[in-house]
């Protein structure tokens, strides 16, 4: 029969299977009547029969299928022989019983040796080998054996019977105890799966109906503790994920989490309420911690829009209580804080607001105010005083003025009518006191002159004879300006032809340009030199300077005083120049000059004394720009007609301080700038760089002329005078807009044999090397001095007197940051076990079936069978009856085996 096991993952599926037995029980005794003189004595022998019926049976869990026939051996005992006779039975050993082909958890053997009887013929050996199967059946499935005594038999055939039934019952007791392994082989499998070990401890069992109620018992206890240990992890691990998600919430939310030491309970329950009692703290600890964040945040957000700069230190707590006062203390300090700023703010704008209307009530009055530092106060109260303080003593400060200024007004009104008064000047004085003293002078002052204005009547006429004079030598002036204009302006258009003539020659441009640039020489200039960082090197000074930038900084250098140049007709009345350090450091020495512009190095003035020529500091460069103003402060503006001429003079390439390098040149020209070379100069135009395309130093080196007038004095080229000093020279044309720029570079190569921290003097004119043309500029017509006016010229400075005095703001020193300890809930977390059993033993089933063997006791006199004693009770009745009864239940034997066939063939 089929064996249907349905199991599931970590649990058992109970199923029911049916197995058909049709036991057959038939105990039928019979006897052999012989005469008296036929019987001969033999000894008695006791047949021990086993008698089992096994029914359809269900069992639990798993399916334990057997299909056996029961049959109980008739003996028959001989009244002539007493052998004991057995009805031949036919064979029903079930053919096939179905179960797992895994391996089955053998279940322990016990060897018991048998002692057969002597195989003395061929009847007995197939006999002895019949039992010797059955003990192997039994051995082989793990049921155990007892051999209980020896049944024999006079029929061979009975004899073979009794074993072939014995045999078929073994094979009932060995498919039973195979399909209860594999079942329990089952369980513990899918046990072990879940990750509980059963421990199997067998256990005796006689009846196959035992075996299967203890199969049902231990699978029942092995399904319980599997499904168990399932459920206690299942459990397990829905606490702890139930804690690890309010963990992380609550870590998120900023709660600082530890873990402890896990907690086992052995009830799952106490496990899931630890769990959730741990799930509802965190959760309001989270909540805590984001109402928390959420309070100091507004609170921040309050105190910055007041000008309160909020630093927050966590400082951990660990309970909400804890949390919540911590919380209120924060946010009191924050907001003590903030309305002291918002009070201190509003103090200092009052008092400075009282300064402000003192001032500016005081500049109405006249009073010359400069405002000074700032000053600042611990305490609001003290800076209000000091704008209180301030406000009166502008106040004064106004009365003293208009007191002083009132007595001059009366004095004019006392003068002589003669006495012409001037009006509108202004003295200034730092007090009152001084203002008194001021007046005082100034009182004699008037008094005198007014005494003294009679004279003035004489010294009128001398005035007239003197303004007649001077207007006759002013165009006496003019005329001769004019003459000079005339000439020339024919020089210069004799000059023009002539130019036209040489261009393309030695010393000459290729292209004829006027000359708009008139910047030579400003020996009187004034310089003011301030850096990129604000700081004033010298103001309005005469006098030359050092200045040392590093990469990236410049200097503004603004020359004032300007007297002999011009643009176009049109004075220049300031230059400005700005250098910027292209090098790691650059020393500039300035001159007064701004035509004789500059002397730079890539080294601090210090190195460079101290230490003189070195390696490595053989290059130099610096970026200059350039922009003229006209007198109304008006930056110039070029055009093309009469365009700028700069001259680019004396750029040096010697083979000692050069090398292989550009030597003295301009790189990075504005886009205004065009480059004319002059005709036979040694310097060219290349790549966007001015520089000698050959050594210019000596003819020994390749210069068509010496540089040095040392070694040609008649001839050299390097002389601002000299007539051949265009040939280290070039001329840049600037014809649009208002800044000059470019890059000034001493440029020596690493093969330069004297290095000089890459020294470069370069001069800034409109003194170009090539002739060019200057139109002569018309003299301006004479304004004539007009005659002098009557005697009340002579006037009187009736100034006004202005007192001067400083104001300053007050400040209240303000707290503007400040640190608070937030309130940073933390808490610990412990996972939560199950203290689970994963091992067991259990009690299996294991059969026991008691054997016998069997004896054919081949009879000596087989025509007179001796009457052999049975061990059963003897059978009554005649003769006749007896064998009807044989007859009936031989028959009745045949029809229960032809059932069995059937069903195994069904």
């Amino acid at each position: 029969m089929k064996n249907n096991n349905v199991v599931g993952h970590g649990f058992f599926r109970k199923s029911k299977a049916y197995g058909l037995v049709c036991g057959v029980v038939l105990a039928t005794a019979f006897g052999v009547h012989v005469s008296a003189d036929e019987v001969t004595a033999t000894q008695d022998t006791t047949t021990s029969q086993s008698v089992l019926t096994t029914q359809d049976s269900t069992v639990d869990q798993t399916d334990i299928s057997v299909s056996t026939s029961d049959a109980t051996a008739d003996t028959v005992t001989s009244s002539t022989a007493g052998d004991v006779v057995e009805t031949p039975k036919e064979d029903t050993t079930p053919s096939d019983v179905t179960g797992s082909t895994d391996e089955v958890v053998e279940t322990p053997k016990q060897e018991i040796d048998l002692k057969l009887p002597e195989a003395t013929t061929p009847e007995q050996e197939k006999i002895n080998q019949t039992v010797e199967d059955t003990k192997d059946i039994l051995d082989n499935a793990g049921v155990k054996v007892e051999v209980n005594g020896e049944n024999h038999y006079t029929d061979p055939n009975a004899a073979q019977a009794d074993a072939d039934n014995q045999k078929a019952e073994a094979e009932k007791f060995a498919e039973t105890q195979k399909a209860i392994d594999e079942a329990i082989k089952q369980a513990q499998a899918l046990a072990q799966e879940a990750g509980l070990t059963v421990t199997l401890k067998p256990t005796t069992v006689t009846s196959i109906e035992e075996a299967k109620a203890k199969l049902a018992e231990v699978q029942k206890l092995i399904e319980e503790a599997t499904n168990k240990l399932i459920a206690d992890k299942k459990a397990e691990t829905e606490v702890n994920k139930l804690i690890e998600e309010a963990k992380k919430k609550a870590e998120e939310a900023g709660v600082i989490i530890t873990t402890t030491e896990k907690q086992n309970y052995d009830k799952a329950e106490d496990a899931t309420a630890d769990a959730e009692s741990q799930k509802d703290k965190l959760e309001a600890f989270a909540q805590m911690q984001q109402s928390i964040d959420e309070a100091i945040k507004q609170a921040q957000e309050l105190a910055q829009k007041a000008g309160l700069t909020v630093t927050l230190k966590p400082t951990t707590v660990t309970s909400i209580n804890e949390a919540k006062a911590k919380l209120a203390e924060v946010q009191k300090l924050i907001e003590e804080a903030t309305n002291k700023l918002i009070a201190d703010n509003k103090t200092e704008a009052e008092a400075n607001k009282l300064i402000e209307e003192a001032k500016k009530k005081a500049e109405s009055a006249g009073v010359i105010i400069t405002t000074t530092e700032k000053q600042h106060y611990d305490k609001a109260e003290d800076a209000l005083a000091d704008a209180e303080a301030q406000k009166q003593k502008l106040e004064e400060i106004i009365n003293a003025q208009n007191s002083v200024n009132k007595q001059l007004q009366d004095l004019m009104a006392s003068l002589n009518a003669v006495t012409q008064t001037i009006t509108g000047n202004k003295v200034t004085v730092s007090s009152i006191e001084e203002a008194n003293k001021k007046l005082a002078e100034i009182k004699a002052k008037i008094q005198e002159i007014d005494k003294k204005n009679a004279e003035l009547k004489e010294k009128y006429d001398a005035e007239v004879q003197k303004v007649n004079e001077h207007n006759a030598q002013l165009k006496a002036d003019y005329e001769k300006k004019l003459a000079q204009y005339e000439a020339a302006k024919a020089d210069y258009d004799k000059k023009l032809a002539e130019y036209e003539a040489n261009k393309g020659k030695d010393g000459y441009l290729n292209n004829t340009y006027v000359q708009g640039l008139i910047f030579k020489s400003e020996a009187d200039a004034h310089v003011t030199i301030v850096k990129s960082d604000g700081s004033i090197i010298v103001n309005n000074s005469t006098d030359s300077h050092r200045v040392v930038l590093h990469k990236g900084e410049s200097v503004t250098v603004t020359y004032t005083n300007l007297k002999n140049s011009y643009y176009n007709g049109i004075k220049i009345d300031k230059v400005v120049y700005v250098y910027t350090a292209k090098d790691a450091v650059n020393g500039l020495h300035i001159s007064n000059n701004p035509n004789i512009t500059v002397t730079f190095i890539s080294s601090d003035f210090d190195t460079a004394d101290k230490n003189g020529e070195q390696n490595g500091s053989q290059s130099s460069h610096i970026g200059m720009s350039i922009q003229f103003f006209d007198e109304k402060g008006q930056v110039i503006t070029f055009n093309e007609k009469n365009p700028a001429l700069i001259a680019f003079n004396s750029l040096n390439k010697t083979q000692n301080y050069t090398g292989s390098g550009y030597g003295e040149s301009i790189h990075n020209l504005s886009s205004n700038i065009k480059i004319e070379t002059i005709a036979g100069s040694s310097v060219i135009y290349k790549d966007g760089v001015l520089y000698a395309g050959n050594y210019n130093d000596y003819v020994s080196n390749g210069s068509r002329f010496d540089a040095n007038p040392a070694t040609d004095p008649n001839n050299y080229w390097d002389g601002p005078t000299q007539a051949n000093r265009w040939y280290g020279a070039a001329v840049g044309v600037v014809s649009s807009g208002d800044t000059i720029s470019f890059d000034i570079v001493m440029d020596a190569g690493a093969d330069a044999k004297v290095h000089d921290y890459g020294k470069f003097w370069f001069a800034f004119s409109s003194d170009v090397a090539a002739p060019v043309l200057t139109p002569p500029t018309p003299p301006e017509v004479p304004n004539y001095e007009k005659a002098p006016t009557a005697p009340d010229y002579q006037k009187v400075d009736v100034p006004t007197i202005q007192i001067k005095t400083d104001v300053h703001e007050v400040g209240v020193n303000k707290t503007t940051e400040m640190e608070v300890e937030t309130p940073q809930l933390e808490t610990d977390v412990h996972e939560v076990g199950i203290n689970k059993t994963t091992e067991m033993e259990v009690e299996t089933p294991q059969l026991k079936m008691n054997m016998h063997t069997v004896a054919y006791d081949k009879p000596a006199t087989p025509e007179s069978p001796q009457i052999v004693k049975s061990s059963v009770l003897p059978m009554t009745g005649d003769t006749s009856g007896s064998i009807v009864a044989t007859i009936t239940g031989v028959l009745m034997t045949l029809v229960g085996l032809v059932g069995v066939r059937k069903r195994k063939e069904d």
